[in-house]
C-alpha cells in the first residue's frame, strides 16, 4: 500500500474545523480472480475532513481502474470505478461498532482501511455483471412463454376438434335408422 496516511492531529478535538485533502498512490493485491484494481494506475480522490465530537469524518470519493476479465470468454477489458466515501474516524472506537475506523495513536488516519471500500465495489459490479449478463434475458423468457401459450391452445384446439368431430359422427350414428331385416310381405 502506498498511499500516505493523513495528518488530523490539527483536527483532533476541534469539532466544527474541517479540511480539504487530496489522496493518491497506488494499491496492490486488491481484487478477485476475474477483478483486479489496475496496480500501475493511482487510486486517487479528494476527501472532506471534518472535526465532528465523535472523531473525523471523512467524506468525498475515491477514483481508480479495474481490470476486468469475462468469465465466459475470458476478455479483458478495464472499467474505472468511483467510490463515494462516508467513514467515521475515532481515536476510540466501540468495539462493537463495525462502522467506526480507529485513528493511528499519533492522530494519522490510515486511508487503507477506506479504500478497502474499493473491493466491496469490485464484488458489487461482479454481481451487477452476472445480473445483467444477457441483455435480452427478459425478452427470452417472454418468448418462451409466448411459445409454450401457443403450443398449449394448439393441443387444446386439436382436441376440441377431434372431440367435436367425433360427437358428430355419433351424433350422425343415433339419427340414423338402424337397418332392419326386411319383412316377408304377403
Amino acid at each position: 500500500m502506498t498511499i500516505e496516511p493523513i495528518d488530523v492531529r490539527d483536527l483532533i478535538g476541534h469539532p466544527g474545523i474541517s479540511r480539504l485533502s487530496h489522496v493518491g498512490g497506488t494499491l496492490e493485491g486488491l481484487g478477485t480472480e476475474v477483478a483486479t484494481l489496475k496496480t500501475d494506475e493511482l487510486v486517487h480522490g479528494d476527501l472532506l475532513l471534518e472535526s465532528v465530537v465523535e472523531g473525523i469524518l471523512v467524506t468525498g470519493h475515491l477514483d481508480g481502474t479495474f481490470a476486468l476479465r469475462c468469465a465466459r470468454c475470458l476478455k479483458e477489458f478495464e472499467q474505472p470505478v468511483r467510490v463515494d466515501v462516508n467513514e467515521l474516524f475515532s481515536a476510540a472506537p466501540d468495539h462493537d461498532d463495525d462502522d467506526v475506523y480507529p485513528l493511528d495513536a499519533e492522530g494519522w488516519l490510515d486511508p487503507e482501511q477506506m479504500v478497502r471500500l474499493l473491493e466491496i465495489e469490485l464484488a458489487q459490479k461482479r454481481t451487477v455483471r452476472q445480473q445483467a449478463g444477457s441483455p435480452f434475458r427478459g425478452f427470452r423468457l417472454a418468448s418462451f412463454v409466448f411459445l409454450f401459450a401457443v403450443i398449449l391452445g394448439a393441443v387444446v384446439a386439436f382436441y376440441y376438434v377431434f372431440l367435436s368431430g367425433n360427437l358428430e359422427v355419433r351424433a350422425r350414428k343415433e339419427t340414423q335408422p338402424a337397418a332392419s331385416p326386411a319383412s316377408p310381405t304377403p
